[in-house]
Order: structure tokens, then sequence, then C-alpha cells
């Protein structure tokens, strides 16, 4: 057997293997959720200039200092600014990137983490091989409207794309970091009527 063939048919595998956790990502997010009452929540995507960076800063802000939110990506370049219209954008939405700075993720990230919330199957399979246990793994659409819960990148999106894709961020970030307050109320460690406008 061919080495590329060998390398054809694990990808095939680790594509099945994503796709029956993107079946189950919505009951096992919130499950795991739960069962976690997480103090450290690690969000990654890409590049962490985009997604994993807006969701990261908005659910810091929503859940306050009772949990940790990092944010890390798998672009191999560190240090990279979000760019301008995203920045922007988020502006608009109450969420300042203007100092964000990508990180690159690394094992130490992932045993630091409580959970890891991720956006599409391609971050699941990264995760995967990397080591990172199924059961710290959420999905962040799980917590977006009816429908797919993939969250798609940007990068190369138009202006009117890339406002929907932010609102969908923005709508399933809120629902997380309520979950994640509930959770905690729940556990003793928030105060019980805390506020979830923001």
């Amino acid at each position: 057997m061919s080495l590329a063939l060998i390398r054809r048919l694990v990808t095939a595998q680790w594509h099945v293997r994503a796709t029956m956790a993107l079946w189950r990502g919505r009951a096992a997010s919130a499950e795991r959720i739960g069962a976690a009452a997480p103090r450290r929540v690690l969000v990654v995507c890409h590049g962490n200039i985009y997604r994993s960076a807006f969701v990261a800063a908005f659910l810091q802000i929503r859940v306050g200092a009772a949990i940790v939110v990092r944010s890390v990506g798998f672009h191999s370049e560190s240090g990279r600014a979000s760019p301008e219209r995203h920045v922007r954008m988020c502006h608009e939405v109450g969420v300042d990137l203007r100092n964000h700075r990508s990180s690159v993720i690394t094992p130490a990230d992932l045993a630091w983490a409580d959970v890891v919330v991720l956006m599409d199957r391609k971050n699941w399979v990264q995760l995967r091989r990397m080591g990172a246990p199924t059961g710290k793994l959420v999905w962040l659409g799980a917590w977006a409207p009816p429908g797919g819960i993939e969250i798609s990148d940007p990068y190369g999106m138009d202006d009117a794309a890339a406002r929907l894709l932010l609102n969908r961020l923005l709508v399933s970030s809120k629902a997380l970091g309520d979950a994640l307050l509930r959770v905690g109320e729940d556990r003793g460690r928030l105060p019980t009527g805390r506020s979830t406008s923001a």
C-alpha cells in the first residue's frame, strides 16, 4: 500500500469521525458544559484573528471574573492583528479587538482548559490530533439557532456575509455565556440573579 493511499485513508477516517461528532455536537456540547462547570474556557479557530478572538473577548465580558476565557488558533504565525474591517464590525457590537494579537495553540493550552470551544470540523480534527479529549470539546454553533452548528471562517467574505457571520457569533456567544453563568450559579460559584443583558 502506497504512502499516498494510507494518507488518503487516514484523512477519510478523520472526516468520518468529525462528521459523527458534528451530528452529536448540539446535545454533547450542552452536556459537557454542564458536567465540567468550567472555570477556564479556551476558544479556538484557524487563525485566531476573526472568530475565536471575538468570541473569547465577548465571553469574558459576559461571564466576568469568575471564569477565565482565552483564545488561540492553529495558524503557525503568532502576533497577527485582527483585520481592520473585523475590528470595526466588532466595535459596533461592543467588543474591542484593536489590541488583539493571535496566539498559536499548544498542548499546554489544552491542559489548562476545562472546555475548548471550537467552530468547525477542521478545528475538531486538529484538536483531536493534538490529543484533546473529546470530553472537553464543545461546538460554539451548538448555541446557535436551529440549523447547522459549524461556523464558517469569514476570511474572504464580503461585508454583508461577514456581518451575518458576526451576528451568528454574537448570538451563539450570548447563549453560551448564559449557559456558563447558569452552571456557575447551580454549582454555587456565581451569585444568583446575575444580569445577562450584555
